[in-house]
């Protein structure tokens, strides 16, 4: 067995051979018996009490965010599960934040928070039920051939939406989804009644509880494999479908693996609320191996720090974090690009109340000023991820850094209100604000973003933007179809 079996008792052979993931040790058995310890795991962590200004300010930013970066009917399945994922957690935000609020209090903006919360949800709404409507471009289809929910591009194209249509990457893509729509279910039970089979349909493509022979199931989870993306040996999923490479299959983002399988668990809960269900133990045992395989295999500590996860040669865990896990490789690069920022961040989308439990703070403390040495400013796109992985150490620090960010200019998956939510949310968090400090600042960023980034906004083709024309870039560039900024965006 590989390291990730270090929990079984079983009697060894004095047989060990050396592969990528450190020595494979030979075991006495016709069977193994895994003890896998669950992360006590909800929708939220432990609800912070935060200043009433601050929850204000909160609040104000989620009126902004609404109707920034929504989805469009010709996205992409992977960008549009980010931008409704985004829209569901600000709602999801409102929702936790109006516990706290008391009856009638309005925000700043002299809103009820009331009315906030019914736009965002009619906003989630409209694009997630268009989405699972097919009212979009790029629908979702079954192939029956092999058995599995694929994008309309993906089938005709293979190299469209990331190969979705050849099985790659589908955990990452449909996580977003499921997320969205466990959050959609639980502000709207009657969703369940109206969409739940095409979202069963979705969860069953990326988490199914059986491998036997689908095509006669009488359950109604019919077609699909067990657990498609998930290797049990390894303790972690690969996002390679059906394209070969010579070093076998791999996976770049360990953090968008997880969000899967945590979306799966949120869905399988409201799906089967009060019920004892074996969909919502299989999801959860799915989650959790997921997280402890990540820590393990990508999240590396040096030998000099006081970590002990030390698997791979000691130059290579000098990067912290590893850029791609594969069958016969590991990399410190992402399919995109080999700045150490990307590596890390790819690592760490999207944020939610997963991160804390995916993200341990005595891993931050190194790795967060590992990454920031010698860097300036970070770019618009990914610092609102900096910013949230720093919040895991320094919150009060994360905040200050956090009026800084444009949420126009962030990745389509995050906002501004996510992370002010999320800082909010840390321990050790005790910023305060008078309620004139509150107004001044959010209009004073909301002038910035007028001023600043307005023309650049005026188009997402690359020709439109002069410094992206500059490059010879094609297509779009402000933001990308996967709903990113490129460095050469704006002036």
């Amino acid at each position: 067995v590989i390291p990730k079996s270090d929990v079984l008792n079983n009697e060894r052979f004095d047989v060990n051979y050396r592969c990528i993931k450190g020595n494979m040790t030979a075991v006495i058995g016709s069977t193994w018996s895994l003890d896998e310890p669950l992360y006590d795991i909800d929708f939220d962590g432990p609800i912070q009490a935060v200043d009433d200004n601050i929850k204000d300010l909160i609040l104000q930013q989620v009126e902004d965010d609404v109707n920034q970066v929504l989805p469009s009917p010709s996205e992409n399945v992977y960008g549009y599960g980010k931008q409704v994922a985004r829209l569901a957690q600000l709602a999801h935000i409102v929702v936790k934040l109006e516990e706290k609020v008391p009856k009638g209090k309005s925000t700043t903006k002299d809103t009820q928070p009331s009315a906030v919360l019914d736009k965002v949800t009619s906003q989630l709404s409209t694009y997630l039920e268009a989405y699972l409507s097919s009212k979009v471009s790029d629908e979702l289809l079954f192939d029956k051939n092999i058995g599995g929910i694929c994008s309309k591009n993906g089938l005709l194209d293979k190299g469209e939406d990331f190969g979705n249509g050849r099985y790659n990457d589908h955990h990452f893509h449909y996580g977003y989804f499921l997320y969205a729509s466990a959050i959609m279910a639980k502000l709207d039970p009657t969703f369940i009644d109206r969409f739940g089979v095409y979202v069963d349909a979705i969860f069953h493509d990326v988490a199914h509880t059986s491998n036997g022979n689908s095509r006669e199931d009488e359950q109604g989870s019919i077609f699909f494999p067990m657990s498609r993306h998930k290797s049990w040996f390894d303790g972690h999923s690969f996002a390679t479908g059906l394209f070969e490479f010579g070093n076998g299959k791999s996976q770049e983002s360990s953090s968008e693996s997880v969000n899967c399988y945590f979306g799966a668990y949120l869905w399988s809960q409201v799906r089967h609320k009060d019920i004892a269900s074996d969909v919502t133990d299989f999801s959860h045992l799915l989650l959790s191996t997921e997280i402890r395989s990540t820590k393990m295999y990508w999240h590396m500590s040096p030998r000099n720090t006081t970590l002990h996860r030390h698997v791979y040669p000691s130059e290579f865990e000098e990067n912290y974090m590893v850029g791609n896990v594969g069958m016969l490789d590991m990399t410190a690069n992402t399919w995109f690009g080999n700045d150490p920022l990307y590596v890390h961040m790819i690592n760490a989308i999207p944020i939610t109340s997963i991160s804390n439990v995916l993200f341990d703070k005595d891993y931050v403390k190194y790795e967060y000023p590992f990454l920031m040495k010698g860097r300036g400013n970070v770019e618009m796109a990914w610092r609102g991820y900096t910013v949230s992985i720093h919040s895991m150490i320094d919150p009060n620090k994360a905040w200050e850094d956090a009026s800084a960010l444009v949420s126009s200019q962030l990745d389509s998956a995050l906002s501004k209100s996510q992370v002010l939510y999320f800082i909010s949310q840390q321990p050790g968090f005790n910023v305060t604000l008078d309620s004139g400090t509150t107004k001044q600042t959010s209009s004073s960023i909301s002038e910035i973003e007028t001023t600043t980034y307005s023309q650049s906004m005026s188009s997402s083709s690359c020709e439109s933007n002069p410094n992206c024309a500059a490059l010879d870039l094609k297509g779009d560039c402000c933001p990308s179809r996967g709903g990113v900024f490129l460095g050469c965006c704006g002036d």
